[in-house]
């Protein structure tokens, strides 16, 4: 008999991974709360809606240049095996200072400060100018990513409001500054799939919107390369660095960024099936938790197609879900 509350399991499960072509890459995953009429394809101001959406191609190009040669020398890989999530960092250096004093009241300061010039910038300048910026229009100031990694270093970005931007061609490897732990050898991150936020979260907390907006990239991630929840996880995981920041890594349980992933991808699959109750908007039922409307969704799902019989949120019931297209709610 099945019971009519589905629990949360993210225990293992063996799957194939899928397979990036020369060209093949992630839709953009829009802002769900965003019509076509609102969505923002340019990104030159701040929006704070969270209804940008740029692809790599709407850069300012004069100072986002890509290194081809040293991607394909360096970078280039032919899978997505991994789903990271990074944090820009932005002013750590002040952070860091402050540290290494010891003294609690210089290190809120620190902090206080980074706070009020990261939350300054993201409300004065659009998605656009500040992946520009740190690809190449800020070589002064260190933070230049295409020459040492051939273009951004990163595949997506995100923004506190939600925006999201396109970064470097999936067919490349995340760039990276960091070692393996207890290695002098710069961590290799191949068949990678790395989402930035920008912002620097040792000192701010992730709002709502921003949360959501990872996730919404990592999902897409998920739900196109077939990526076992286990293998979604923060760039500390996987090399000698504090990324993306205390405030990230102490998100745990239901809260915390791969379960909220899981679930979110779920949601979606639940609305391509037509599972979504009809009075509920998809940005409301889209909320990496789960609630009742979720439930409610899964529980019509499995009474229409009695052969998918998972009483569990899992792995497994994503990747059947993948599988099995034919699945839909009456």
């Amino acid at each position: 008999m099945r019971v009519s509350c589905i629990v949360l399991f993210l225990g293992a499960f063996v799957l194939s991974t899928g397979t990036v072509s020369a060209v093949e890459k992630l839709e953009l995953p829009i802002n769900p709360k965003c019509n076509q009429a609102q969505i923002d394809r340019k990104g030159l101001n701040s929006n704070q809606t969270g209804c940008t959406a740029i692809t790599r191609s709407a850069w300012d190009w004069k100072y986002a240049p890509i290194n081809r040669e040293l991607l394909e020398a360096k970078f280039k890989h032919h899978k997505i095996e991994y789903l990271t999530y990074h944090h820009q960092a932005l002013f750590g250096e002040s952070i860091e200072t402050a540290l290494k004093t010891g003294r609690q009241s210089e290190i809120n300061q620190a902090k206080k400060e980074v706070r009020r010039k990261a939350e300054l910038r993201l409300r004065a300048k659009g998605i656009r100018e500040q992946v520009t910026n740190i690809n190449g229009g800020n070589c002064a100031n260190g933070e230049c990513h295409f020459k040492k990694f051939g273009d951004i270093a990163y595949h997506y970005i995100v923004d506190q409001y939600g925006n999201i931007a396109e970064g470097r061609s999936l067919d490349y490897a995340p760039g990276t500054y960091t070692k393996s732990y207890g290695t002098n050898k710069i961590h290799d991150f191949k068949n990678h799939l790395a989402v930035m936020i920008l912002g620097n979260f040792d000192a701010q907390e992730l709002t709502r919107e921003g949360k959501l907006a990872l996730i919404r990239v990592l999902s897409a991630g998920q739900r196109k390369y077939k990526i076992e929840t286990k293998n979604i996880q923060p760039h500390k995981h996987h090399a000698n660095s504090s990324c993306p920041g205390v405030n990230i890594l102490s998100l745990r349980g239901k809260n915390a960024i791969p379960e909220m992933t899981l679930l979110y991808s779920l949601q979606s699959e639940l609305i391509d099936r037509g599972c979504k109750p009809q009075a509920v908007s998809q940005h409301v039922f889209l909320d990496g938790k789960y609630g009742t409307m979720t439930e409610t969704a899964l529980l019509r799902l499995q009474a229409d197609n009695p052969s998918l019989n998972y009483e569990i949120v899992s792995d497994q019931m994503l990747m059947s879900l993948l599988e099995n297209p034919q699945y839909r709610c009456k």
